[in-house]
């Protein structure tokens, strides 16, 4: 494993160290929020933090020097859409897909993993759902899930859902 990445960790101050991993992690004070990347120490050298200081957006970008393209892995957690209105669901997204947009107008390829909390299998798609349906069918990205192999298993019904997601910037679909 070169890179791990995970979300809702639940972990208010300092991440767990694994033997030949560096960490980089975006913690949160909220209860099963938060996320952490595990980068294998021979990547370490050519793995740069990109900074990102915005409070609604939680995710950690790290920029890979050793691709051609330089690849952009971003590890990403979002709320709940029961929680939010409609306004904040779209102004998160926004800003993920800017994030996204603009490592790809860098020359830049994209990956974007984690807990995006955007049930792809259900038959009538939440707003966020949908958000991200439409930008999966642009020419930008793809999303390498199958909508029909869960992801999470709800304790108490048993039932499957697709929550969480991969999506790589077209530039790289050659590749996978």
């Amino acid at each position: 494993i070169d890179i791990g990445i995970f979300s809702e960790l639940n972990v208010m101050s300092k991440m767990p160290k694994i033997k030949g991993f560096n960490t980089f992690y975006r913690l949160s004070k909220r209860r099963f929020h938060g996320v952490g990347v595990y980068v294998g120490q021979h990547l370490a050298s050519t793995t740069l933090r990109v900074p990102d200081q915005d409070e609604e957006l939680e995710i950690v970008q790290l920029l890979l020097k050793h691709t051609t393209p330089n690849i952009s892995v971003i590890g990403a957690y979002l709320d709940v859409e029961s929680r939010l209105d409609q306004d904040k669901i779209s102004r998160v997204w926004q800003k993920l897909v800017n994030k996204v947009d603009s490592a790809i107008s860098r020359g830049e390829a994209v990956i974007l993993m984690g807990d995006l909390n955007r049930p792809i299998q259900q038959p009538r798609p939440s707003f966020g759902t949908k958000l991200l349906l439409q930008w999966a069918e642009s020419d930008t990205v793809s999303l390498l899930n199958d909508k029909n192999i869960s992801t999470r298993l709800d304790p108490s019904s048993g039932r499957g859902s697709t929550l969480d997601l991969c999506l790589i910037s077209n530039n790289l679909r050659g590749n996978v």
